[in-house]
């Protein structure tokens, strides 16, 4: 049971640190080995409010500035069922009056990200590679302004068949050529809701998969749910059909592309 518990508890916390764009790129990241009853006490630092939690509540701390010796950052995922509740933090997590770090249970660390250097290279590495980038000579200049190209079609968002997830709706709709589509998946980040395999279909009429591809959305300070965009695109006058799979369950849009659409 303690090992399922941390597994669990380490397959939601990389989740969340996928889709999170509010991390840092050294944040620490520990999981509670046993699950909270209901007579704990979780506080933040030892005169913050109690969090509030259910019986067998899965406990994840991250802290956003390990090397930071006084009050930070820090994030609370608090994991029960199908959810994931995240409660920002600024101190140290205490336990029934001790805190979680120095207690008798010691939390497991399941994430250490070193401060980024990765991608950043030397000149003298770049040079040496044979990569070394050409400067344009227009490079720092303003570029003239453009003129809106097509339109960006994105339909309203409902229940999906998965239980706390939800999906563009699915149902028929007008285009004009050239009009960029985007559909959305979004999901709780908790391991049971999160889809383990995404792609997109067309029936090979009027709707082309775009070079855009399938993208992860990301919404600055928005934690806890991830959405993926499914990009389309209206290539000529007719019909077409683009599909979404989520783990085999597919939800169709039917399009009629047709030029000066009223």
């Amino acid at each position: 049971m303690r090992t399922a518990t941390l597994f669990l508890a380490a397959l939601v916390v990389s989740a969340i640190c996928c889709s999170a764009s509010l991390l840092q790129a050294d944040e620490h990241v520990y999981a509670y080995p046993v699950p909270l009853k209901a007579a704990d006490r979780l506080c933040d630092g030892p005169v913050g409010k109690p969090l509030p939690f259910k019986e067998g509540t899965t406990f994840v701390w991250i802290d956003l500035m390990p090397e930071a010796k006084f009050a930070h950052p820090t994030l609370y995922v608090l994991l029960i069922d199908r959810e994931a509740k995240v409660v920002k933090g600024q101190w140290w997590p205490e336990l029934n009056g001790e805190r979680v770090l120095s207690g008798k249970t010691a939390p497991l660390l399941v994430r250490s990200t070193p401060k980024a250097t990765a991608g950043k290279r030397t000149a003298a590495a770049v040079k040496q590679s044979g990569q070394a980038r050409q400067v344009a000579p227009d490079a720092g200049k303003i570029l003239p302004c453009e003129k809106p190209q097509g339109n960006v079609i994105r339909p309203e968002k409902v229940d999906a068949k998965v239980k706390g997830c939800f999906v563009s709706k699915p149902g028929r709709y007008e285009a004009e050529p050239g009009d960029l589509i985007e559909l959305e998946y979004t999901y709780p980040v908790v391991p049971v809701a999160w889809p383990k395999s995404v792609h997109r279909e067309t029936d090979r009429g009027a709707i082309y998969p775009s070079q855009l591809g399938i993208r992860r959305l990301v919404v600055l300070d928005l934690i806890g749910t991830g959405t993926y965009v499914f990009y389309f695109e209206a290539k000529h006058a007719g019909k077409g059909t683009a599909f979404v799979v989520i783990d085999n369950v597919k939800y169709e849009y039917v399009f009629d592309v047709k030029k000066n659409r009223k």
